[in-house]
């Protein structure tokens, strides 16, 4: 087995121990969560030339306070979710190979 692999298994296996809500609370919530709505939020900003008043007026700030909700709430646990299950799904897959 390649040193990648051996490195995603001890890992996987460490955050396998701190538990699925833990998981994707930590890369689900707040890594994609709240990332997302931040790196938007900062996107439309620079296109207004960090005119924050501008910005304001555009009408975009309710789009972003929706997006600050939706991501963390819905698209958070969703994202952390599939990557639990893809991480999970590897892992099995590889301990497997290990076997052989």
């Amino acid at each position: 087995m390649d040193t990648r692999n051996q490195q995603f298994l001890e890992q996987w296996e460490t955050q396998r121990q701190q538990g699925k809500g833990r998981f994707i609370l930590k890369r689900g919530v707040f890594g994609f969560g709240l990332l997302i709505p931040f790196l938007l939020t900062a996107s439309t900003l620079i296109q207004y030339g960090l005119q924050v008043d501008e910005f304001l007026a555009s009408g975009e700030l309710g789009e972003a306070l929706i997006n600050f909700v939706l991501y963390p709430f819905i698209g958070g646990p969703l994202f952390g979710w599939a990557l639990w299950r893809y991480n999970e799904k590897r892992y099995v897959q590889l301990k497997n190979d290990e076997k052989r």
